[in-house]
């Protein structure tokens, strides 16, 4: 007969640490495919713009964008001029792949939060 002894470690400091360090990993995988695609697409005429653009990750979110004062014209447009998305275009593009690195982050949480040791004695 065999007796079986299972014992729980507590490693929720280490598992809290490392997934703190994966979620912004992830608002970084995301925000760098977000800023890329815009440059991508940001029209160019002196180049000021598309050189303005970047990125900002803090600990719960991220943000792409530009402090360029006419960004917003040319985003949206203007009476006297058409609009010429590339901001929002890269984000709506990129939701399927932003989905995904945040599933793999999901994925890395539910396998690290216990973990069991069983020993037979």
């Amino acid at each position: 007969m065999f007796n079986t002894k299972i014992q729980f470690y507590d490693y929720s400091d280490v598992i809290l640490k490392k997934a703190d360090i994966r979620k912004q990993t992830a608002l970084t995988l995301a925000s760098d495919l977000v800023l890329r695609t815009s440059k991508l697409s940001t029209p160019v005429d002196t180049g000021r713009l598309r050189s303005s653009e970047t990125k900002q990750v803090f600990k719960d979110k991220a943000f792409v964008g530009t402090n360029v004062e006419y960004a917003p014209n040319v985003e949206f447009g203007t009476s006297r001029q058409r609009p010429q998305p590339f901001l929002r275009p890269a984000l709506d593009n990129n939701i399927q792949n932003i989905k995904t690195i945040f599933k793999d982050l999901k994925l890395y949480l539910k396998l690290s939060l216990l973990s069991v040791k069983i020993i037979t004695l």
